[in-house]
């Protein structure tokens, strides 16, 4: 007879080794003569290698993800923008900060090779306004204020679009506090196509 333990053992033998080697094992287990046991090893050892088990084995396999090789060919090429003008209008309420700030203007255009045109300074604004010195009341009693504006105008030429993204972000960077400035871009495009045609009431007549 089997016991639990018996039973046990040939279910682990059936998941590791398979049906034939648990039912060896089991006979093994339960002889109690030595001879026994020996035969059965014996017999064990002379099965064919086709007839035992095989046991299953872990193989590691490795993908490898190709990444689309895009050609210089399929690219395409896009022509760089050429501004005709760039105007540079600089305000500020410290006109000493302002003509320092010019100056900066200038050499940096110098060193990236960018054609001046002029600069010009045009005349000052004052805002003024009357306040009252009190909250409520004392309608006497008046103040002042008084904001005076200063400006600098630089006009450079024949810009390319890079060119003028490098130029206009490394001046912006190094703007003083309490300075603003303005930039207008001249574009020179070609006619749109609904403009080249003559419309047709004007060529009958």
């Amino acid at each position: 007879m089997l016991n639990i333990t018996s039973l046990s053992n040939i279910a682990r033998s059936i998941r590791a080794y398979g049906v034939k080697r648990a039912v060896m094992s089991v006979i093994i287990t339960n002889t109690s003569s030595k001879s026994s046991k020996r035969m059965m090893a014996f017999y064990w050892r002379a099965l064919s290698t086709k007839t035992r088990p095989v046991m299953p084995t872990m193989s590691a396999t490795k993908t490898c993800v190709e990444k689309p090789v895009i050609s210089s060919s399929s690219a395409t090429d896009e022509f760089d923008k050429l501004y005709r003008n760039l105007d540079l209008e600089v305000r500020g309420h410290d006109p000493a900060v302002i003509r320092s700030y010019k100056c900066f203007i200038l050499e940096s255009a110098k060193h990236l090779d960018i054609p001046l045109v002029k600069t010009y300074e045009p005349t000052k604004i004052h805002d003024r306004r009357n306040k009252k010195k009190s909250v409520f009341g004392h309608g006497k009693h008046f103040v002042q204020y008084e904001a005076r504006t200063y400006y600098q105008v630089i006009i450079l030429e024949n810009v390319t679009e890079s060119t003028a993204n490098t130029f206009l972000e490394y001046i912006e960077r190094n703007i003083p506090e309490g300075v603003t400035m303005k930039v207008t871009k001249h574009e020179i495009q070609p006619l749109p196509e609904h403009l080249r045609e003559r419309p047709s009431q004007l060529a009958d007549s």
